[in-house]
């Protein structure tokens, strides 16, 4: 699809997120958005947090962070955290688009990977970060159940 604009998130694409996400999962997630919201300011993300627009509607977004550091990895990283694309625009290459650019902004910002975690049973997910380059991780996903 050509008319894909993708821009950096605003503030006011808040309850824009929460419908494209409420289409895709079915339920209103607006108090993890407020906490994404809260936790950084979207606006302050250096080009890591960006939502589509087809024909000025929105189509999809992506949230991630630049890490410098942390988590015992020396250089500049990045952490794909939700990424959703509105049904209707799906196979449209929103997602690529997005996808795109995020791995433009990162290398301006002299980043090295960027890494994410996805359900093993979420083959179209998993399907779609493959070809956008993404390979297994040699660093292990542990969990421990609390209680």
């Amino acid at each position: 699809m050509k008319n894909i604009e993708i821009r950096l998130l605003k503030r006011e694409d808040f309850d824009t997120i929460v419908k494209i996400d409420e289409k895709i999962t079915g339920e209103n997630r607006s108090d993890y958005y407020k906490r994404k919201f809260l936790h950084k300011d979207a606006e302050s993300r250096i080009g890591t947090s960006l939502i589509a627009l087809v024909e000025g509607k929105p189509a999809g977004f992506l949230l991630a962070d630049l890490f410098y550091g942390e988590y015992g990895i020396p250089d500049a990283n990045a952490f794909v955290d939700t990424i959703g694309v509105d049904p209707a625009f799906r196979g449209k290459g929103v997602g690529f688009a997005l996808m795109d650019q995020l791995k433009m902004n990162l290398k301006a910002a002299n980043a090295d990977k960027i890494y994410t975690l996805v359900d093993w049973n979420d083959g179209l997910l998993i399907s779609f970060f493959q070809r956008s380059g993404f390979v297994p991780s040699h660093r292990v996903s542990l969990e421990c159940k609390v209680g």
